[in-house]
């Protein structure tokens, strides 16, 4: 079970945004889920994804970064295609204090609250413009450290 902070007023200017995109399709109601959030001390983007179970495999989650939308979003589009997604922007609260190259996809997983939700859209099919507007989105609009951003 996770510490839910969502609560806490104190904690409103210490959050991190993190966009979820859930692929979709007629037999899982979840393929593939992926996490995308910025990391503005190492100035990239994190990804963190796993694709869900199907028939008896359990597939392993993956970590890394990139650095360029562009990247991103091909590797976006090999894993997800045209398939339809739901897509939800998620503010937490709750990592702003851990190492954010630590951060896990279980963790992530774990912590997909209705509380840390800002927006959620259903059967979405994205396209290149959308995905690079939201990685945009994700690297311009966060809350500002005096340590990490003078």
């Amino acid at each position: 079970m996770s510490y839910f902070l969502y609560n806490d007023s104190e904690l409103q200017t210490d959050t991190y945004f993190v966009l979820c995109i859930e692929e979709r399709d007629t037999i899982r109601p979840v393929d593939t889920r992926l996490f995308i959030a910025w990391n503005r001390v190492d100035k990239d983007y994190l990804v963190r994804g796993r694709r869900e179970d199907t028939t008896n495999s359990n597939y392993v989650p993956y970590a890394f970064h990139c650095e360029k939308a562009n990247y991103l979003y091909d590797f976006i589009n090999l894993v997800i295609g045209d398939s339809k997604v739901n897509l939800i922007l998620y503010n937490f609260n709750n990592i702003e204090t851990m190492n954010i190259n630590e951060l896990t996809y279980e963790f992530l997983e774990e912590n997909m609250d209705k509380n840390y939700e800002v927006t959620g859209y259903n059967n979405c099919v994205l396209n290149k413009k959308e995905i690079l507007r939201y990685l945009r989105f994700l690297r311009n609009t966060y809350n500002w450290d005096e340590d990490t951003n003078n």
